[in-house]
């Protein structure tokens, strides 16, 4: 078995070199439609995007500007109501449902 890049993208990032938060990334079905979602923090860590891969292609199909940079990792709360918690380096908690 060996691992083979199906496609690319370039403008976001799991962890930032150095921290010890290397859950900064989950996959779920956001959109619910077929196959699953990834929310990944963009390269500055001042958005999250929601991103789907489609045969060859990756797309993203949301995005959530943060009001800070992102510092902690990403808990998803995935009961009744589905919701995701950041926290932000200016010391802000945020919630994006």
């Amino acid at each position: 078995m060996k691992l083979v890049e199906s496609a690319s993208f370039s403008y976001v990032s799991t962890h930032q070199i150095g921290s010890n938060n290397l859950n900064m990334a989950v996959s779920s079905n956001f959109d619910g439609r077929e196959g699953p979602e990834l929310l990944i923090p963009s390269s500055d860590f001042r958005s999250l995007l929601v991103i789907k891969y489609h045969g060859d292609q990756v797309e993203i199909i949301n995005e959530f500007v943060l009001p800070g940079r992102l510092s902690t990792n990403i808990y998803l709360e995935n009961t009744i109501i589905p919701s995701i918690w950041v926290g932000t380096d200016n010391g802000l908690i945020v919630n994006i449902l």
